[in-house]
């Protein structure tokens, strides 16, 4: 880590006092303006102190660059190490729909790199029981999207090209797994209506709203929380006290299972089953 001007300054100081043919020179304890006026003084000793802080600045400059170097070697290092977690996640975001592979530098990469052509935009890696399940999916008008059976085709001979032999690795590209939540809510009457909305604006609903902001924004391949679903929902106008009474998830094509606190989605996305909308679990019940 890069020393400050000041700890150089001083350390060419200390350097200069076990110097017995200059240790007469003594420096005084010195601004950054103290040394521009001593560059026009005739005092010798002036002269050499500006010169030691010349050289501190250089050597803080140089120290700095070095820790730049190292923090960019080190990133360059942990998305290089081939095998590793992270590494393949990397790859996936990598793949080129369209593009063959080429055996360069004893690995097989694209000759040409072209974003255009990168349609993977959300990529987890997931190890467990010796298998890896690598979660990806496209982005469609701003949504996270499954691939479709070529693009899936294509991306899995690219995924067993790049793999480390006898890998076993499980891609699944899947339809957005599916929640059904039932939430009880009180709320202020001269707020809301008694079906959620606004009494200021009928066509808000900030109890749907907040909880649909809430699945949306959980991070790919993330976790779906009670906790901060009814946060969520306890911070929307209004609300006085939120109360979750039932919630299941399941795959697309699955079928339901009761949620005790967390659910992870097999899809790495989920949505409110449109077949349950908000606006028929949720019951608003007045606080009076």
């Amino acid at each position: 880590m890069a020393r400050t001007i000041s700890e150089i300054y001083l350390s060419i100081v200390a350097e200069k006092n076990n110097q017995p043919t200059i240790n007469a020179l003594q420096p005084a304890v010195d601004s950054e303006q103290t040394l521009l006026s001593d560059l026009s003084s005739p005092s010798k000793v002036a002269i050499w102190r500006l010169f030691a802080y010349i050289i501190a600045v250089s050597i803080w400059t140089h120290e700095n660059l070095w820790d730049l170097f190292k923090s960019e070697v080190d990133a360059i290092v942990a998305d290089a190490i081939p095998g590793t977690a992270r590494w393949l996640r990397n790859q996936a975001l990598f793949f080129q729909y369209g593009d063959s592979l080429s055996w360069i530098d004893n690995k097989y990469q694209y000759s040409v790199i072209d974003a255009t052509k990168q349609i993977i935009k959300f990529s987890a890696v997931i190890e467990t029981g010796g298998q890896i399940r690598l979660k990806v999916a496209k982005l469609v008008g701003g949504v996270p999207t499954k691939l479709n059976s070529t693009e899936l085709a294509a991306f899995t001979v690219y995924i067993n090209q790049i793999k480390f032999a006898g890998t076993n690795v499980l891609i699944i590209s899947y339809d957005p797994d599916l929640l059904k939540i039932t939430y009880s809510v009180k709320y202020d009457p001269l707020v809301l209506a008694s079906d959620g909305s606004l009494i200021s604006d009928p066509s808000v609903f900030p109890v749907e709203n907040a909880l649909s902001a809430y699945i949306s924004g959980i991070e790919w391949a993330g976790i779906f929380n009670f906790t901060k679903s009814t946060d969520a929902i306890q911070a929307a106008s209004g609300v006085v006290d939120p109360i979750i009474t039932a919630a299941e998830g399941k795959p697309y094509a699955g079928s339901y299972a009761i949620i005790n606190q967390n659910y992870e989605s097999v899809a790495g996305y989920m949505n409110i089953d449109p077949m349950f909308p908000l606006s028929s679990t949720i019951t608003y019940i007045a606080n009076v």
